[in-house]
This record gives C-alpha cells, structure tokens and sequence, in this order.
C-alpha cells in the first residue's frame, strides 16, 4: 500500500525519542513492501543524523526544522490537501500533532490513523487535577490556546493509536463525555530498529567504560532535571552499607539544570561518575556493560523508551511504577517497579547485587532475546499495518 506519513520531525531534524520512532516506522514500512511518502517540516542545513530516503515523496515545508508555526500550518494544509487529492495514499499516518492538523483540512473519509505520543498535558505540571499557580499556566499557555481544536479532533477522529494502555486511560480521563472514543483507540506498542543496538562482546564494553571485574556496574541515562529522578539515585547510593558502596559503580550521564547539585552532593569520588551526555554510537556498549538500569522517572511517560532499549541490550531495570513503565518492565525477569522513596531505591540496589550473583549470563542472554521479540521494529509495523487494515 501507499502510506503517506506527517511528522514534525525526522531525525535529521534533532535526535529525540519520537523523531527516531518516525524514522523506525518509515523504514519498516518500506522494509515490510509498502511505499512511503512523507511529509516534514523544512530540513536543516547541519549535517543529518540518519539520511531519510522515502521511496515516495517528500514534502519538506515551513522555514523551521521540527517547530510549527502560522506560516507552516498554512502551507501544511494547502500541500497536504492537494497531494492527497493527486495521489489518494491508501492511508494517512500522522504522529501527534500533526494528525490534528491534518483534521482541519482532510474530508471525513480520508482514511487518516494518528499515533497520540501522551496526552495534551503529559509530562507538564498540569497533569491531573490539583490547584497550579499562573506561572506554571501561562508557561503551559501554548497548549491551553490548543486546547479547543484538540478535543474537536479527539471528538472528530475515527482512527486513533496510542502506544500504551496507560496513555489510552490518560485519554479516556482527560476527555471525559466524548462519546464512543474508547472505541476508537488501538494500542500499538513501541518497537525500533534493532541494528541500532548490535550485541558485543560485553567485556570490552564493560572495560570501555573502566569496570573491573567484580564491579557491580549501575547506569542511569537521561536529562538531569528534579522530574527524572536523579537525586534519589544519589541518596539511595549514600545509604548503602559501606561494602557495597565499595563494590558498586554508579553512571549518571546525560546533562541537565541538576547535574551542578548531584555532582556537588557526590560523596562516593570516583565511584558515583556524572559523564554528561553519551553519544548515540556509544549507548548500547553502555548498556550492555550495565548489570543494571536505573530509571527513577517521577512523571508519568507515555511508554518509557530508556528501559525497552536496556532490556534489549540485556540489563535488568530498576525504575518507577508510575506512567506506562509497568507495561515495559513485566516482570522480575525485567527488573523491578519502585516507589520514589530514597529507602527502595537502597534496598533495590542492594538487593540487584545480590541476585546478579545468581543469576548468571544464561539469564541475562534470554533477557535479551526475549525483549528483543517484544521490541523489535518488525513487530510493531506488523501491528499498525493491521490497525489499518482492521479499518479500512
């Protein structure tokens, strides 16, 4: 079939969870036999990332990469409309955003299917009910002008994919009244390009990083800001008994307004590292090297990306109950769901080092394997070409 895809942002545009889970759907669609059209916002003149080549067209509009604009959506919906009345793709697969746009201008029959990464008020302050202060409102004041076309596209939109049960309940509660939308939603979780994460050889990954052997290797990865989480891990590894802080190596890369306070708050030297950032090349050896992957998200994410690429690379996961984490990390063979209480987070790691005397490389080969089925690109796009199908 002829598929025309609308995203914001290819990753070309900049390195981000949903410009990489575009690009894994165009490439698996193109890979399972289907041909691809796609449709972006303007290219950047910095080198790209990944080349995006649809065996289709491709409609770079706008003046910006990845960002919209009055001047872009105009132009969105005027090109938008006449390709689809040349070309009649036999389906319209918009991520996020972009799909209530293509509501504005697309006949009801246009057989449009929008994947909703997160509803209009996930990962923000003003999730759920609560009292919030101007600051944080007007902060939000983009989305609160959306507000009104957004629910008229909820309420208007035939076909709708989220890629977990936890954002389908987020929907569900935050539209409350709109009539048969339950019935509209299909849940479709998210895969990726395996060759992105090739396994090695574990030790040299683990002396890249400068493990030695015997050292119990802990690895968090993400933005450094208070919602991420990072100074429980901090806390949590002060409060180890003292043979443990001996034997346990801590990573806590990425970048962030945190980063100053947790690296000042070290009390463990060279055995607690805050590296920065790591480059994408560098992050499968990272966490193959890692005995286990520590995730203290405090928000509420739409399907936690940061633990299915651990699992695949064979790491066990220690991260929150909150958001959709618990549809990701199933079960003790995956790891373990938390509180955000500095004493679980101890007791946790403690316990990891205990249990990976025990378990053994057989363990963590079938960990792997196993993640690797449930996340591979090939499994997803088999999943959303039959929420198409079931559709059409």
């Amino acid at each position: 079939m002829h598929v025309l895809l609308l995203g914001r942002a290819f990753p070309h545009h900049h390195a981000g969870g949903l410009e990489w889970h575009s690009q894994d759907v165009m490439e698996g669609l193109m890979a399972a036999g289907h041909r691809v059209s796609v449709m972006t916002t303007a290219l950047p003149s910095a080198p790209i990332l990944r080349a995006l080549k649809p065996d289709g067209a491709l409609l770079c509009l706008g003046n910006s990469p990845g960002r919209y604009s009055a001047g872009f959506a105009l132009d969105f919906m005027r090109r938008a409309a006449g390709f689809v009345r040349a070309q009649r793709p036999d389906v319209i697969h918009a991520q996020g955003y972009m799909g209530l746009l293509a509501d504005q201008f697309l006949p009801r029959e246009a057989p449009l299917f929008t994947t909703i990464h997160g509803t209009l008020w996930s990962e923000t302050p003003l999730r759920g009910s609560g009292p919030h202060g101007f600051a944080a409102h007007w902060r939000f004041k983009h989305r609160h002008a959306a507000a009104p076309l957004w629910r008229r596209f909820l309420r208007r939109a035939k076909n709708l994919i989220v890629d977990s049960e936890f954002t389908r309940e987020e929907l569900l509660r935050e539209m409350p009244g709109l009539g048969g939308l339950s019935d509209r939603i299909r849940t479709v979780p998210l895969g990726f390009d395996l060759a992105r994460y090739p396994m090695g050889n574990r030790e040299e990954a683990r002396r890249k990083f400068g493990i030695d052997q015997g050292d119990f290797f802990a690895v968090a990865l993400g933005r450094l800001e208070a919602i991420k989480g990072a100074h429980i891990l901090v806390e949590a590894a002060h409060q180890l008994p003292g043979e443990l802080r001996r034997r346990v190596r801590f990573f806590i890369a990425g970048d962030g307004p945190e980063r100053a306070g947790l690296t000042a708050r070290n009390q463990l030297g060279q055995a607690m590292r805050f590296p920065g950032r790591v480059t994408a090349e560098d992050v499968p050896a990272l966490l193959q090297a890692a005995d286990i992957f520590l995730n203290a998200d405090l928000g509420a994410p739409a399907f936690g990306l940061a633990n299915a690429e651990a699992l695949v690379m064979g790491a066990r996961v220690l991260t929150t109950r909150r958001g959709a984490h618990p549809e990701v990390v199933r079960d003790v063979q995956d790891g373990v769901l938390l509180s955000g209480e500095v004493g679980d987070w101890r007791d946790a790691i403690a316990a990891a080092v205990a249990e990976d005397a025990r378990e053994g490389a057989d363990a963590r080969d079938l960990r792997a394997q196993r993640a690797r089925m449930r996340f591979a690109r090939e499994t997803m796009v088999a999943q959303l070409v039959a929420c198409w199908a079931e559709s059409l």
